[in-house]
């Protein structure tokens, strides 16, 4: 994380890093000047010791730092995401859920694929997706004769910027249909508690 002042130098960084570097022209400074901004995702170097110097992805997402009495905008604040970060994360949530996942920018190139082989998404999935893109709420289900895939169009809640990104779930047949009957004997255990 760094703040940048108005001209667009990095006056304050994580570990003192990029401090009086310029960021003048990057789209994420002059866009986080005047609203909460996603950027693209791009390759930066690596903030963290262990793998310093190395190229990684990575997401900007930045901010206007606000201040004086007229809230007038007095700098911007950046955080960059590793990507390889968010991939180890749903990696470990595919591990507890069984569930592989696929994230996509808006251009349609993936961004993040948890799945032990990675190979293109159904093209009728992704065009039922797309066709979904603005339905609001939680994960559909795309029932597709290669398997079961739920989409939804935000992989964030509504409180961040758009990322414009949009998540499968892959699910696996076998793994869906042996969890069912556990499902259903628990609600009528339930039921009948109650």
């Amino acid at each position: 994380s760094g703040v940048a002042n108005l001209d667009g130098t990095i006056i304050s960084g994580s570990m003192r890093r990029r401090e009086g570097d310029d960021v003048s022209a990057r789209r994420w400074f002059r866009e986080g000047l005047r609203k909460p901004n996603v950027g693209s995702v791009n390759s930066g170097t690596s903030p963290t010791p262990e793998t310093r110097g190395e190229n990684q992805a990575v997401l900007n997402l930045s901010t206007p730092i606000r201040g004086g009495p007229a809230g007038e905008v007095t700098g911007m604040l950046v955080y960059s995401l590793r990507m390889g970060w968010v991939q180890s994360f749903l990696e470990e949530a595919r591990d507890l859920l069984d569930v592989g996942v696929v994230v996509q920018s808006r251009e349609g190139i993936t961004l993040v694929d948890t799945r032990a082989v990675a190979h293109p998404l159904p093209e009728a999935a992704v065009t039922q997706a797309s066709l979904g893109r603005a339905a609001p709420g939680s994960f559909q289900m795309l029932d597709q004769a290669e398997g079961l895939y739920a989409f939804s169009p935000n992989f964030v809640n509504d409180n961040l910027p758009d990322f414009g990104w949009q998540v499968f779930a892959v699910l696996d047949r076998g793994s869906v249909i042996d969890v069912l009957p556990g499902l259903l004997r628990s609600a009528v255990i339930a039921v009948a508690i109650a």
